[in-house]
């Protein structure tokens, strides 16, 4: 019966995906056209693919370690992990800004001032103050 689910989910979202491409089609062209062209080599991404994959870990981490429920034995390796597990979290959220950062002045030097001035960080200390880690007079 899971299986069953597992393919009917599947097939599902293959069809409203298709749904929407054929009932959207004309504004994807419409916008497609409004792109404004230009070469392909200035936008090339500089990130390795070590780097992307380090990024969406770090991502994953975040969810996993932040997720991370109670055992049902207070004693053991998942339940030290449960009892650091904000430490951990916090580490990977440094480390989720310094991957921003360094995200952000590629796109300085690369003269994307748009991009650079839109993703200046300040979402994520407004997640981060909302869920209390940091005083509302941390950052301007």
């Amino acid at each position: 019966m899971g299986l069953a689910r597992a393919i009917g989910a599947v097939a599902f979202s293959v069809i409203i995906g298709l749904v929407m491409a054929f009932l959207f089609r004309e504004e994807e062209d419409t916008r497609q056209k409004s792109l404004t062209t230009h070469d392909a080599t200035e936008d090339a991404d500089t990130r390795t693919l070590a780097q992307t994959t380090s990024y969406f870990a770090v991502l994953a981490g975040i969810l996993v370690f932040a997720a991370w429920g109670k055992p049902s034995l207070e004693v053991g390796f998942w339940s030290d992990i449960f009892d650091i597990k904000w430490y951990i979290v916090a580490a990977l959220l440094i480390t989720f800004q310094y991957a921003c950062d360094q995200q952000r002045a590629r796109a300085q030097e690369n003269g994307d001032v748009h991009f650079a001035r839109s993703h200046n960080g300040d979402h994520k200390w407004h997640a981060l103050r909302s869920a209390g880690w940091v005083s509302s007079g941390a950052r301007a």
